[in-house]
């Protein structure tokens, strides 16, 4: 599982986003890119991940790029989905497990 430090670039297709998972460190800013190389929109939404426990979320239209700035709030495992009907459903979700500050490593109770 990879960890981005400043910039996390996610490929989009039908139906899946890759990686799948990955990590990041809490406290610290990064820029997450949404690359949409399918046919269909598509977008990302990452449920708590923001600083105060606030959702992220970054749309990209077929053949589109976005990005959207945020700092992950707090270390943990969270979950990202598709919101585009019917895509969760056909595979396209995922996690991104937040790092405790400075440690580089998996935060406390996370397998």
């Amino acid at each position: 599982m990879p960890l981005f430090s400043g910039q996390a670039v996610l490929k989009a297709s039908e139906f899946k986003f890759e990686p799948a998972a990955f990590r990041l460190a809490a406290g610290q800013p990064v820029k997450l890119v949404l690359q949409n190389g399918g046919a269909e929109a598509h977008d990302l939404r990452a449920f708590e991940l923001g600083a105060g426990g606030t959702d992220i979320q970054v749309f990209a239209g077929p053949g589109e790029q976005s990005s959207v700035e945020f700092t992950p709030g707090r270390p943990g495992v969270f979950v990202f989905i598709c919101t585009i009907s019917g895509h969760e459903v056909k595979g396209m979700a995922g996690r991104v497990e937040v790092l405790a500050p400075g440690t580089g490593s998996p935060s406390p109770g996370v397998p």
